[in-house]
């Protein structure tokens, strides 16, 4: 017997969204859908590293362009004003 599915619209434009999304955009849906039925509310246990690498995939390559090559060094002088030092 065949078995008639009937989906939401909300189901199909999620279908539809990860569809268009490479395979490690994927998984990370797959696991945050996991995530929240463990009933962990969406979070899962990372350290503080994958937290950051989170945020930072987030940037834009454009506004990591911008990031002067020196930031390191001078991070004071970018802040708030200070000399700037040489290495």
């Amino acid at each position: 017997m065949n078995e008639v599915i009937f989906m939401s619209n909300l189901e199909q434009a999620i279908i539809e969204k990860i569809h268009s999304f490479p395979p490690e955009k994927q998984r990370k849906v797959l696991d945050y859908a996991k995530s929240l039925e463990n009933g962990e509310n969406g979070t899962k246990n990372q350290t503080l590293w994958e937290m950051i690498e989170d945020l930072a995939e987030m940037v834009p390559d454009e506004a990591w362009n911008e990031i002067p090559k020196d930031a390191s060094i001078n991070i004071d002088h970018y802040l708030y004003g200070h000399r700037k030092k040489t290495k």
